[in-house]
C-alpha cells in the first residue's frame, strides 16, 4: 500500500489517495481542487477505483461532483448517517468554506455502516462509526493504518460547535480508537499523521 497526501482547499484538507499493488486507487476526503486531484491521478497512470467519505463537511466534499464528471463509474461512499448532512449547506458548512449556498443533490452509491469492509485487490477497509465532530462521520482502518478524517488529529480532535457535532459521542469515539489493540499510523483530515501510541499517552482527549 502506497499512500499520497494531498492538501486541498482553504482548510488545507488532506485529500489521500490509497494505491493498491494492482495500481487501483481509493480516493480519501476529495475535499477541493479537482484538477489537482485528477493530474495526480494520471501521474500515477490509473483512474480512482472508488471515493470514501469520513464525513461530509464541505471541505471534505468539495470534488466530488468534479471527479464524478471525470470518473462516471467511479462509485462514491459514505456513513449513511452522514446522508442527511451530505449536501445540506446548513449543515455541511458549504456557504462558510466557499461552497454553494442552495442544497445540492451529491452522488452516492454505497451507504456504509459499524463493521463494514471494503475491498480493494490486497486492500480491506474496515468501517468504523466515530460520530462526534458530524453525526455519521466514520473512519476507515486498513492494516495499520487508521484515515480518521476530523475525528482525532495529532494531539487533538475535531470541533464539536457546528451544527449536529456532540462533544459526548466524539468523546466515545475518541476513547474508542484509544482502546482499540495495537498501533496503528494515523492519516487525520488534518494537519501532520501521528502514531496511536503518541495519541494514547498525549492527547488530552483519549485520557479518562
Amino acid at each position: 500500500m502506497r499512500i499520497y497526501t494531498m492538501l486541498t482547499g482553504l482548510m488545507e484538507t488532506n485529500c489521500y489517495l490509497v494505491v493498491t499493488k494492482e495500481r487501483h486507487i481509493a480516493v480519501i476526503d476529495p475535499g477541493a481542487d479537482p484538477e489537482t486531484i485528477i493530474a495526480k491521478l494520471e501521474d500515477l497512470g490509473s483512474e480512482p477505483s472508488m471515493i470514501l467519505l469520513t464525513h461530509a463537511h464541505y471541505d471534505h466534499t468539495g470534488a466530488v461532483e468534479a471527479l464524478c464528471k471525470r470518473y462516471p463509474d467511479c462509485p462514491v461512499m459514505l456513513g449513511e448517517k452522514e446522508l442527511p448532512v451530505y449536501g445540506d449547506p446548513n449543515l455541511s458548512l458549504a456557504p462558510m468554506l466557499g461552497g454553494p449556498k442552495e442544497p445540492q443533490k451529491l452522488r452516492y452509491d454505497r451507504l456504509l455502516h459499524e463493521g463494514d469492509t471494503i475491498q480493494l485487490d490486497e486492500l480491506t477497509f474496515t468501517v468504523l462509526e466515530t460520530p462526534g465532530h458530524t453525526p455519521g462521520g466514520v473512519c476507515y482502518q486498513v492494516g495499520d493504518v487508521i484515515f480518521s478524517g476530523d475525528t482525532l488529529f495529532q494531539l487533538s480532535v475535531g470541533r464539536t460547535d457546528f451544527p449536529g457535532g456532540d462533544a459526548a459521542a466524539l468523546k466515545k469515539s475518541v476513547q474508542r480508537l484509544r482502546d482499540l489493540p495495537g498501533e496503528y499510523t494515523i492519516c487525520p483530515g488534518h494537519g501532520s499523521p501521528t502514531y496511536l501510541s503518541q495519541e494514547r499517552s498525549k492527547n488530552p482527549y483519549m485520557r479518562g
